[in-house]
This record gives structure tokens, sequence and C-alpha cells, in this order.
């Protein structure tokens, strides 16, 4: 059986996170939060790697789709005291409907990846064409 000794990797990956934000230069981030349980992870992590002061979220809802997640992320503000000059929140529903009515742009929307690939040897693979 498997045993994971979770402090030990919480330290490993915002150790991991502080030194890739220092290694591009920066010291803070813009975290865009949805409510989902990827970007609520990432969200806590980021908190724990650099600080409530040095995180930023962006909220971007498709109008009110969905309203429990936006419910959760409220909540996930509100429990970890982010301020409100930290948080900002554009309503895409107008840029994904000009989108989705505009054919010349349709070749920027890629079907997400479902080859049962992993999603970071997926990303190595296609950020080593760059």
């Amino acid at each position: 059986m498997l045993t994971i000794d979770y402090q030990l990797e919480l330290k490993n990956i915002t150790s991991f996170l502080q030194k890739t934000v220092k290694s591009c230069g920066y010291h803070k981030v813009i975290l865009a939060l949805s409510g989902g349980i990827d970007s609520t992870v990432a969200f806590y992590l980021c908190l724990k790697a650099l600080g409530k002061n040095n995180a930023y979220v962006m909220i971007s809802p498709y109008d009110d789709y969905d309203k429990t997640g936006h419910q959760l992320i409220d909540h996930l503000i509100n429990i970890n005291n982010i301020d409100a000059d930290h948080i900002f929140r554009f309503n895409i529903k107008k840029v994904v409907n000009q989108i989705n009515n505009d054919t010349t742009t349709v070749s920027f929307w890629r079907p997400r990846q479902t080859s049962g690939e992993s999603g970071i040897s997926y990303y190595q693979k296609v950020s080593s064409r760059r």
C-alpha cells in the first residue's frame, strides 16, 4: 500500500511554487478561481507558498451560470481573508458568445485532451515544440 506523507508533500509543492515563481522574476500570482476542485487546490497551495498578499484572484463567470461555484468562491475568499483589492471579476459571457458566433476564431478552441495521456506528459510534449 502506498503511504503518503501529506505534510512533506505540501512542503515539496509549496517550495516548488516559491522557486518557480521566483525563477520567473515574480513574487505575485494571479489565480483563476472557478470554485471547482482543481482551482481550489491551486488557490490553497499558492496561498500557502506565497502568502495572501501575493495572490490575486480572477473570477470569470459566464453570467450567473454556476451559482454554487460562485458561492464556494466567495466562501474561499472569506475564510482566507483575501482583500477586496486582490479580487477581480470579469463576466466572460459577451466574449464567449462572440467567439461562438465568429467562425474565424473557432480554431482557437481546442477539445479537451482525452487520449488517456496524463496532463503533465501532454504539456511536456506540447511545450517542447516551442
